[in-house]
């Protein structure tokens, strides 16, 4: 008896196979796509069209983590962007000063010249931070930036001051710029310009940094402005030995 209903279940099974051989196999058709409702029969004469035509494939990625429309809340870390590559230029003229026949400073010279690169190097990697979050960088002027000229007969003291009041005041812009982005509150719009990663970049590369070199700077000029009131007949001779300890 077993036997008769083993072979009667293997020529069921058997008949249904041969039914559904000639049968093409086609896409199922799902009720409603990843991305977007598609109708059903779209799906099965043409599976594609159920990527290709939905709207995730229509609109751009994106990422930015502020409001798209209200971009410009990053508008002054972009001017304090530009800012350093104009820096970069005047400390370059700074320097050149003292790199001719008539001044030949090399110890100033290379200081200068390290402030322009480094001026340099950092508007450059900040252009790039504005890049990772999807903002185009504008080179918008400041107006509180006077034109930059190369001056002629500029004094080791003016130049060491000049420098140190430039710094103070980028490390003044960026705690400011900091605020801006640290303002963290859970019922503020998402426009409001808040952005943990870009403070803590303002922080750990600019400001620690800036802080070491204010510093340095103020520390140079207090020191030669001690030396040209204790003797100033002396002052050329005590220029020349801070000229090779900068060297």
């Amino acid at each position: 008896m077993k036997s008769i209903i083993i072979l009667c279940l293997v020529a069921f099974a058997s008949a249904n196979l041969s039914t559904d051989s000639g049968k093409s196999l086609e896409t199922p058709c799902p009720p409603e796509n990843l991305f977007g409702e598609v109708e059903a029969q779209d799906c099965c004469s043409n599976p594609d069209s159920c990527v290709e035509d939905s709207v995730f494939f229509h609109t751009d990625a994106t990422s930015r983590i502020v409001d798209a429309s209200k971009v410009d809340v990053y508008d002054e870390f972009i001017k304090y962007a530009n800012e350093y590559l104009t820096r970069s230029y005047e400390y370059f003229f700074l320097a050149a000063q003292f790199g001719t026949y008539s001044k030949d400073r090399a110890g100033f010279e290379k200081l200068l010249n390290g402030l322009s690169d480094s001026a340099w190097n950092r508007g450059i990697d900040m252009i790039k931070q504005m890049a990772k979050r999807g903002i185009p960088h504008r080179y918008i002027l400041n107006k509180d930036i006077e034109g930059i000229v190369s001056s002629a007969n500029v004094t080791e003291m003016a130049a060491v001051a000049k420098a140190a009041d430039i710094e103070k005041n980028l490390l003044i812009k960026a705690n400011d710029i900091h605020r801006h982005h640290s303002h963290a509150s859970l019922t503020a719009s998402p426009s409001c310009g808040y952005d943990a990663s870009l403070s803590h970049y303002i922080a750990e590369e600019i400001m620690e940094e800036k802080v070491d070199t204010v510093r340095t700077l103020t520390g140079y000029t207090n020191q030669l402005k001690r030396l040209f009131k204790q003797d100033p007949k002396l002052y050329p001779l005590s220029l020349f030995m801070f000229n090779q300890q900068l060297e």
